[in-house]
């Protein structure tokens, strides 16, 4: 009897050893360069002086959640895939927004955020580009 309750507890480690492994696997980390508050600079279509005006930002810090802000409340931003300077982006929708002043550049910016495909850093700025268009430029918040 002694026999198969330890065999069953040594099946159950496996197990969770198992389990736990593939979390740490599966879990998307990303690059410390990468991993900081991003304020939007340039997005086609809009002024910087807006983007400034509305603090657009993309928050990529571990403990925000992963967020964009637009000037309307935040939505998360999920980093999809990434793989050296490949990237990919999905973002999830905000029910709680009630503004219309920032709805036209939150629309804008998820539709090119769901067509980027690689970044650059260089120095304190990102670049987001599909293929070798730019996208999206962003500026480190904590850089003076």
């Amino acid at each position: 009897m002694k026999f198969s309750k330890s065999k069953y507890f040594l099946l159950l480690i496996g197990f969770l050893m198992l389990v736990s492994c593939n979390a740490l696997i599966t879990k998307q980390s990303i690059p410390i360069e990468l991993e900081r508050q991003w304020m939007l600079t340039s997005i086609v279509g809009f002024a910087k002086e807006k983007l400034v005006r509305n603090k657009a930002q993309l928050d990529l810090t571990q403990y925000s959640g992963k967020k964009a802000n637009l000037g309307c409340g935040d939505f998360a931003i999920e980093v999809a895939q990434l793989n050296g300077d490949k990237i990919k982006f999905k973002s999830k929708d905000n029910p709680a927004k009630k503004c219309i002043d920032s709805d036209v550049l939150e629309y804008v910016f998820r539709n090119e955020l769901a067509t980027v495909n690689r970044y650059k850093i260089e120095g304190h700025f990102l670049k987001l580009y599909q293929n070798d268009k730019i996208v999206m430029e962003f500026v480190a918040a904590d850089w003076d």
